[in-house]
């Protein structure tokens, strides 16, 4: 499973490793089943800074319009509260998908 996370600017959601405590950020990825099975999925974003998990989100499930695929995502806003995770961050994604389990596991840095 290959995660995506993306801040909104002026033009739109774009790609970044970076995201500054203004912006709102993205985390999404697309998944499939076997042979389009109707199988229970669930999800959760945990944000680790200094090894520690400091944030644990619930992923909403979606369905991607342009590729007809599933999907997980989570929209964040941070916030002036959120400069104590200012540098490395990593953020851990673990999805449920019928009676099996993925992780997966990134870095992104927290800016002014």
């Amino acid at each position: 499973m290959r995660w995506n996370w993306s801040s909104n600017s002026k033009a739109g959601l774009e790609s970044s490793l970076t995201a500054s405590v203004k912006d709102q950020v993205q985390f999404y990825t697309q998944y499939r089943t076997d042979h389009g099975s109707n199988v229970p999925v669930s999800g959760e974003l945990q944000i680790i800074h200094d090894g520690k998990i400091v944030q644990a989100f619930p992923l909403k499930v979606g369905h991607d319009v342009a590729s007809g695929a599933n999907s997980f995502f989570l929209d964040i806003q941070w916030e002036e509260s959120d400069k104590k995770y200012l540098g490395k961050n990593t953020v851990k994604f673990i999805a449920k998908i019928g009676s099996a389990e993925f992780t997966s596991v990134g870095e992104f840095e927290l800016t002014r």
